[in-house]
């Protein structure tokens, strides 16, 4: 018996030390001047997230999109519960956790040919990414809960994913593009046309974005639209 108590002891204390070893490899760090803290296993992971996603941040702020709630950005190897389709970034509403893929995944993808908003990867564009997501995760405190449809969302992620980039990359994206017209009125925007054709449907949302008068006002239209065109249900 007291062998039995001993062997069970050392199990637990040897689970413990697996479980502090583990949360050892996890880097966790907080951007000073943002409510996001990143966890990833490696340091160099990290590059342009801190600036993007302080960009980002501000930039949801000017459209009246604010958060004081701490998110979590998780860079990981493989996205959880992916299913069949190859995401970059995944926004968990349960866990409120970001979740995007490490650069040097994504740039293995890109070795397959992949090609990102018609780009090759860049460190920008793997940040923007980012912000795409954390877009998701502070438009959900706005978005009433019986709206069930994912388009409100996917437009506010895909203006803060382009308006974040650089400057100059941000013009090879609408140049590569450039057959692609903004979304002429809120009707037009459909989440079929973002399952189809995500790349086409991010530029149509920015170009539309940016012909507004009044953003702001749009984007408090646009979180309360109960259209039943809209509706995915």
């Amino acid at each position: 018996m007291v062998c039995g108590v001993n062997l069970l002891l050392f199990l637990l204390v040897q689970a413990l030390f697996a479980s502090v070893s583990f949360s050892a490899h996890e880097i966790r760090l907080r951007c000073s001047d943002t409510p996001v803290t990143f966890v990833f296993d490696h340091a160099e992971e990290m590059r342009c997230l801190c600036a993007t996603t302080s960009a980002a941040i501000h930039f949801l702020k000017s459209i009246g999109l604010e958060t004081t709630e701490n998110i979590t950005i998780r860079v990981v190897e493989k996205i959880p519960d992916q299913k069949h389709v190859e995401l970059f970034g995944a926004y968990d509403p349960e866990t409120r956790e970001v979740f995007i893929l490490s650069f040097s995944k994504l740039d293995e993808l890109a070795q397959k040919n992949k090609i990102f908003l018609g780009q090759a990867l860049s460190e920008d564009l793997w940040c923007s990414f980012a912000a795409h997501e954390l877009a998701h995760a502070v438009s959900s405190q706005y978005i009433l809960p019986d709206i069930k449809n994912k388009t409100p969302g996917e437009y506010i992620s895909a203006v803060t994913q382009l308006s974040v980039l650089k400057s100059e990359n941000r013009a090879k994206i609408l140049k590569n593009y450039r057959e692609v017209d903004a979304y002429k009125s809120m009707n037009e925007i459909s989440i079929l046309y973002y399952l189809l054709a995500p790349n086409e449907f991010v530029v149509k949302c920015y170009l539309h974005f940016m012909s507004l008068d009044n953003p702001r006002k749009f984007i408090e239209r646009l979180l309360v639209t109960k259209d039943e065109f809209w509706d995915t249900r």
